[in-house]
């Protein structure tokens, strides 16, 4: 992770987010763990954030976004 800069300052703004699927069912097993994490990144693509790093189990998701202010 490097800092972001713009004309006047130097940030680095890291978010940990955790999604938990309801009731904590096993639904993010194959398939459907790719899908949603490819979700994520193809979101990501067009959006003023990044995935440093993003992690399916099977019944929750960790991402780490790094945050882009324009």
């Amino acid at each position: 992770m490097e800092y972001q800069t713009n004309s006047h300052c130097k940030y680095l703004i890291a978010l940990h987010l955790i999604l938990v699927v309801k009731y904590r069912k096993q639904l993010l097993f194959g398939d459907m763990g790719e899908f949603v994490k490819q979700a994520v990144l193809d979101i990501s693509d067009s959006s003023d954030f990044s995935v440093e790093e993003i992690e399916v189990d099977k019944d929750h998701i960790h991402i780490l976004l790094l945050i882009m202010r324009g």
